[in-house]
């Protein structure tokens, strides 16, 4: 491999990396190296982008806007003088051909002597196949090409593993904010972090039927009070109180799941807190369960013995002489929206 992959450097702030990010593309494309720009997410694409018209950079941002056009977009970021801002994970599978696409063998000698293409990483990926893959955009088949990560310590990555320790260095140091560190432990320390954050999602993906069995045993419990509610002959309004205390309840293990992986970080087991956590849930889904039923046992009551509304037995030729909206209430007489009643 023809490439160099460089090492990170690292910024104090988000705002000083974008700037030197687009200080440094905007030389590039003076000289008319093409570069594409690797970010984690859609959002930081747009700011990304904002840096770089703020900076004067001509570039071609791909995104979920224009996500029909992703292989050809990326398929001209070898052009001399493109500069294209992607996600990490954009335009997979379409080979990047130095000088453009269709090929020619003039525009890629230039490019090749220009150094190839320039691969920019604007943050390090939980997965290092993430950051490899991107990397692997430029240098391919024996061409020339130059990788580097420009980092910061408020990304995602760096405050979690050591960022504030490195932070703490610099300050003592009194380095400025544009000026970067640049140094082989820095790349070696985030490459560890991102083996741990490996680690985890294995352990996470390991008790996922674990996780699931948690949410069975509950839900199977669930199941059984409806079916007591259903042989008492409730009236429907608890019913629908109960599911909707119980779909409240998978918005919340759900959210559940997702917070116990971080805890993983401060030496606790993913499993236990969840377990635990879930325990509680269930058992305050079930409290307020019954506090409903108490505080509307008088409402139900009225509904119970009221007379249930007679249904208009020529509704069907209603809605044969006349349309009906789905918001506007069904003229059955159930009083209840037509797109929840006959037009369902």
């Amino acid at each position: 491999i023809a490439r160099k992959d460089l090492s990170d450097v690292v910024y104090k702030t988000t705002t000083a990396k974008y700037k030197a990010i687009a200080d440094h593309v905007k030389e590039l494309q003076k000289k008319g190296q093409p570069v594409l720009i690797g970010t984690i997410s859609i959002e930081k694409n747009e700011v990304l982008s904002h840096y770089l018209n703020q900076a004067g950079v001509k570039h071609e941002v791909l995104n979920a806007k224009n996500h029909e056009r992703e292989g050809s977009i990326i398929a001209q970021a070898g052009r001399i003088g493109s500069v294209t801002v992607a996600t990490n994970m954009a335009g997979r599978g379409v080979d990047i051909v130095l000088g453009g696409n269709p090929f020619s063998e003039e525009e890629s000698k230039k490019v090749k002597e220009l150094g190839g293409l320039n691969v920019i990483g604007t943050e390090r990926h939980d997965a290092r196949r993430i950051d490899n893959q991107l990397r692997g955009r430029s240098g391919r088949q024996g061409d020339p090409g130059e990788s580097r990560f420009y980092l910061s310590l408020e990304d995602d990555l760096m405050r979690i593993f050591g960022g504030d320790r490195i932070k703490n260095l610099m300050e003592s140091l009194d380095v400025p904010e544009d000026i970067p560190i640049e140094s082989k432990m820095v790349s070696r320390a985030v490459s560890q972090a991102q083996a741990r954050v490996e680690g985890f999602g294995f352990d996470a993906r390991k008790h996922l039927l674990e996780y699931d069995d948690i949410l069975n045993k509950q839900r199977l419990a669930i199941y059984e009070k409806r079916e007591e509610l259903l042989k008492d002959k409730s009236h429907p309004q608890i019913l629908m109180a109960l599911d909707t205390f119980w779909m409240n309840h998978l918005e919340a293990m759900e959210a559940l799941r997702e917070s116990v992986r971080l805890r993983a970080y401060s030496q606790k087991d993913p499993l236990v807190e969840y377990r635990r956590e879930s325990h509680f849930l269930f058992k305050q889904l079930l409290s307020d369960f019954d506090k409903w039923v108490e505080q509307n046992k008088s409402r139900i009551e009225q509904l119970s013995n009221s007379p249930q509304p007679v249904i208009n037995k020529s509704v069907n030729n209603y809605f044969k002489d006349k349309k009906v909206g789905r918001n506007d209430t069904c003229p059955c007489g159930s009083g209840k929206k037509y797109k929840k009643c006959h037009g369902s």
